[in-house]
């Protein structure tokens, strides 16, 4: 009896032994694999269809007529470029619906025409990566749709049409919708589409630079807001391109160092855009340069408009614009401020070069309008007659320069009857009726930037070649020289913040100390205005220091901190004299 109740308990605990080692068996991890179609099967879907996540298809080269569903993480590889996957005219020719897929290599052809048949459509996922690949005949190149972080890079995407097909209406080379955020889009090139890049609705703080877009339209971009635009080339096909860029219901883009060109209509066209920033951009051969339509507070920097056979620049009923430090030539003219533009600020550009007129402001006032060199062009401004706008930033500030202002600088003050020269003329510059700027400037303005962040503004009747700050013993270096052959008496006239060198100072010109006049004097900054006579110079300003030995120092300082840059970048002129600040 007992031994079967040995046997029983040992029994009982024999098969929960088992049992126990039965449920803890795990599962076996698989190891990524490599298939390659065909060898391993027909086609490219029946090869994703049986592949595990993180598994690599390969597809050996050969055209692959499919229409592809890739619903799980997985690479697709093809041989050489030379792998083809064609949709024959129907549907979208590869769709992802899976995060972190990578697809590279491949051949992508001829999508169906519908509203979103594409070569390429990422669908509600992220992470995903589209390089090197040749996408041709296409509605829609590449196309995302509520889809983040996916990176598309080095693709070649061509609305060349595949003989035998049906050309389509609306072409786009890149679309970027519904709510498609935190994409990288670099290094593409898009051609021979209506659109190269469009982004709507409700798609923000995507990153897209470095490609060239040759097509009818570059950028399309409307309900998008804090995107980031740098560094493309774009080129509207000849005849038939119309806008650079078209930005419409748009807020907080920033565009920067693009290339754009051959526009029928705009280079860059804002509709109802606020708070965008338009720098450094190169806008020129088109219609009109940029055109602003229902658009405010948009800052316009640091650009060049020129040789637009319309308008550099023209508002339409937009207010609160920053058009400033921008290079503005040889357009039929140069800003055009119309139709209730109010309220805009137009300072330190430089517009010059054959502008029929610089700047025309049509039924427009209270546009502030100082710091602009007015140069060469064939009438400097037409304002319409009625409309007052402000034509200088008050005294000791001052107004813009103009090239024809016959007026002589023997005085200062806000009311020009003090002994004493400012760099600002003695009697106004009058416009028209109600025009006036009261405080024309002698020379033409210049902001230099500085390593630290603080500007240096100079006017100036001499030709400036280089202008220089050293931080480390806080010196200003300029070299200028005579603007005119028969110039024989130069100025300077500094706006210098405190934060770069604080008063008083010492001024030379060639080494040799001059005095200047202290024009503006406050916690922050300090004008100072000083003359000489003319040749090639080279002018330091330093801290003044009690013993002029250190003076010295800091001048020899100065001398071969230029000396190993000179060593390091080609000089553009060579200088042989010298004025010291």
């Amino acid at each position: 009896m007992l031994k079967r109740i040995v046997s029983g308990v040992m029994l009982t605990l024999l098969l929960l032994g088992m049992l126990t080692f039965a449920f803890n068996i795990q599962p076996t991890q698989l190891e990524p694999r490599t298939i390659t179609v065909p060898d391993d099967y027909p086609i490219i879907q029946e090869a994703i269809n049986e592949a595990s996540p993180t598994d690599t298809i390969y597809v050996r080269s050969g055209t692959y007529y499919e229409n592809i569903i890739v619903n799980k993480t997985v690479s697709l590889i093809g041989e050489n470029r030379k792998s083809i996957i064609d949709g024959n005219g129907t549907e979208t020719v590869v769709h992802i619906t899976a995060n972190n897929v990578n697809i590279t290599g491949f051949i992508i052809q001829n999508s169906g025409s519908s509203g979103k048949d594409s070569g390429i459509n990422i669908e509600g996922a992220s992470g995903c990566t589209i390089s090197g690949n040749i996408l041709i005949n296409n509605s829609q190149g590449i196309r995302l749709e509520d889809s983040r972080n996916n990176g598309i890079y080095d693709n070649v995407i061509d609305r060349a049409q595949a003989p035998g097909h049906t050309p389509y209406g609306h072409t786009y080379g890149i679309v970027l919708c519904v709510s498609s955020t935190n994409n990288i889009i670099i290094n593409n090139t898009i051609i021979n589409a209506t659109i190269g890049i469009s982004l709507k609705p409700s798609v923000g703080n995507n990153t897209i630079a470095d490609n060239i877009l040759i097509n009818h339209d570059g950028f399309y971009i409307w309900d998008s807001d804090n995107n980031i635009i740098t560094n493309n080339t774009i080129a509207s096909i000849p005849e038939k391109g119309s806008r650079g860029i078209y930005l419409s219901d748009s807020d907080g883009n920033v565009f920067t160092s693009n290339t754009i060109t051959n526009s029928r209509l705009y280079g860059i066209q804002l509709f109802a855009a606020y708070d965008n920033v338009f720098k450094e951009n190169n806008v020129k051969d088109n219609y009109h340069g940029m055109y602003l339509e229902y658009s405010r507070r948009n800052i316009i920097s640091q650009n060049n408009f020129t040789k637009n056979n319309n308008n550099g620049i023209y508002m339409k009923t937009s207010t609160y614009n920053t058009i400033s430090g921008n290079n503005i030539a040889n357009n039929y003219c140069g800003i055009v401020v119309g139709s209730s533009s109010n309220y805009n600020s137009i300072s330190e550009n430089n517009i010059t070069a054959n502008n029929r007129h610089g700047i025309e402001l049509i039924y427009s006032s209270n546009n502030s309008i100082y710091h602009n060199n007015f140069i060469n062009n064939t009438a400097h401004v037409y304002v319409t007659p009625g409309y007052i706008n402000n034509w200088d930033d008050g005294y000791p500030s001052g107004g813009n320069y103009w090239s024809d202002y016959a007026g002589v600088d023997l005085f200062s003050g806000p009311y020009q009857n003090e002994t004493g020269s400012d760099g600002i003329g003695d009697t106004s510059y009058v416009i028209g009726e109600n025009n006036t700027d009261r405080y024309p400037l002698m020379g033409p303005f210049n902001s230099f930037n500085t390593s630290v962040g603080y500007s240096v503004d100079v006017i100036s009747n001499s030709t400036i070649e280089d202008f220089r700050y050293f931080e480390s013993n806080s010196t200003i270096v300029v070299h200028v020289s005579n603007m005119t052959v028969n110039q024989t008496v130069g100025f300077c006239r500094l706006t210098i913040p405190h934060e770069l060198i604080a008063p008083p100072y010492n001024v030379t010109v060639n080494n040799t100390p001059v005095e200047y006049n202290t024009i503006l004097e406050n916690e922050t900054l300090s004008i100072i205005y000083f003359t000489y006579e003319h040749s090639k110079l080279e002018i330091i300003i330093v801290p003044e220091f009690p013993s002029i030995i250190i003076l010295l120092l800091a001048i020899v300082f100065a001398r071969f901190a230029i000396i190993l840059t000179k060593r390091k970048t080609p000089r553009k002129t060579q200088i042989n004299n010298s004025y010291s600040l």
